[in-house]
């Protein structure tokens, strides 16, 4: 080619340049038509944008648009097998459509993909297992026997706890039984000093004075004092004098 990609001028270009080809053979009607599809389908993905915008992601250049087309121009003159399907592709959901044979689409996931995911899932469940087992009898039994030291722990605290609160409440009611004897001691002496007290008015307003013969000089003296006392109060009755 007369085209010189090397040692180009200027600041920002690269000694060497590599250029990447893909060679196809002109006639390629010997091979299988769903082969020869697929081939087909590759090289009109590169030369698409998406996969110009691959490209660049991976750090190549783009093609220019004149290249594409001179690469297009190629792949039709290329003689295919007869019968050879057209795979289309998929980037936008296209409704029915999307779903056929020869369809390759970046919107959905074929069955090889989630069986995949599927064994991947059940592996990773059979090395936990693994793991698992690989546990040896002495580790799992101290890692039960710390869990049971913690859980008498827990009872031990709520047990201490309970026989707190119940010391609590008897202290509580023995207290109330003390206050509640004192108080029916206090009305029954309250009631037994009210009886006394009626008793004792009941017999000094039914009590009459002795007779003076038998009374002693002292007792005369007092009671001719009161007597006397009673017939200044009432002068009616002087004949008790």
């Amino acid at each position: 080619s007369a085209v010189n990609l090397y040692d180009k001028a200027g600041t920002s270009t690269w000694p060497i340049t590599m250029v990447s080809y893909i060679y196809v053979d002109k006639d390629i009607s010997s091979k299988d038509p769903e082969t020869a599809a697929l081939v087909m389908a590759f090289i009109n993905f590169l030369l698409s944008p998406e996969g110009q915008a691959l490209a660049v992601e991976n750090l190549f250049d783009p093609l220019p648009p004149e290249l594409i087309a001179f690469a297009n121009e190629a792949l039709a003159t290329i003689t295919l097998p007869p019968n050879t399907p057209t795979y289309v592709f998929e980037t936008d959901t296209a409704p029915y459509t999307g779903q056929g044979e020869h369809v390759v689409s970046s919107k959905r996931q074929s069955f090889a993909t989630y069986e995949r995911v599927v064994l991947q899932e059940q592996v990773a469940a059979l090395e936990a297992a693994v793991a698992a087992l690989a546990v040896t009898p002495s580790e799992a039994l101290n890692a039960r026997v710390v869990t049971a030291e913690s859980n008498v722990d827990d009872l031990r605290e709520k047990y201490n706890k309970l026989v707190e609160d119940y010391n609590s409440l008897k202290e509580e009611v023995d207290d109330n039984e003390t206050y509640q004897k004192i108080a029916i001691a206090a009305l029954v002496l309250a009631i037994v000093a009210m009886v006394i007290a009626f008793v004792a008015v009941l017999l000094v307003q039914t009590r009459e004075p002795r007779p003076i013969a038998s009374m002693s000089t002292r007792d005369r003296k007092k009671s001719h004092t009161i007597e006397v006392s009673r017939a200044e109060a009432n002068p009616t009755r002087t004949d008790n004098i």
